[in-house]
């Protein structure tokens, strides 16, 4: 079994043990790529507007450096990462308010190649309610707490890709879990004490 294969089947089961095992995010609360069970559909009681715009059910606007990764929501607030002058930042915001809470710059030294478009800053923040659990291709992983405080960081190599890194981060029974997918032959999974890092 290649390693691409090893990685969809241990990241399918994962998925499985996530869903069943439950969050400690609230039922509303959209917490990692895909929302709450990573399929991609929000609960049966959202009631989205079916119409919206610049002018029309905006609630706030705030300008945000250009980045991939999709905003994910728990207790109030948002996260997501960027990419802007060669600096990698996770960036929190109030979700009433659309306040800027605070921005944190990824600690690496490079940022990796990525194709035109893709962006260094593509991957998706996973949030347990309590912590935010980033993963930059160019350094690896960094916990957060609510306040934007740093509580542990994980450097992982940085994995060989035509397009540049798009994995994203899921919380699964207390672990938090990266597939490192690469080119190479050096592909693995990590998963990582989500309180200690280890």
């Amino acid at each position: 079994m290649s390693a691409s294969r090893f990685a969809s089947v241990v990241l399918t089961l994962l998925l499985v043990a996530e869903a069943a095992s439950g969050g400690a995010v609230a039922p509303s609360d959209w917490p990692r790529f895909r929302g709450p069970n990573g399929q991609g559909v929000a609960p049966d009681d959202a009631r989205p507007p079916s119409q919206f715009g610049t002018d029309k059910n905006l609630a706030w606007a705030t300008e945000l450096p250009p980045g991939h990764s999709s905003p994910v929501v728990a207790e109030g607030r948002i996260f997501l990462t960027a990419c802007h002058e060669k600096k990698l930042e996770t960036i929190c915001l109030d979700a009433a308010t659309g306040n800027i809470l605070w921005r944190r710059p990824a600690p690496s030294d490079k940022i990796e190649d990525v194709n035109s478009s893709n962006s260094p800053a593509a991957s998706t923040p996973v949030t347990d309610g309590e912590r935010v659990y980033v993963y930059f291709g160019s350094f690896g992983l960094v916990a957060y707490d609510q306040g934007g405080a740093e509580l542990w960081k994980v450097p992982v190599p940085t994995p060989q890709n035509l397009f540049g890194t798009g994995t994203s981060p899921i919380v699964v029974a207390g672990n938090v879990v990266l597939v490192r997918d690469s080119d190479a032959v050096d592909s693995s999974v990590f998963a990582v004490d989500r309180k200690t890092g280890k």
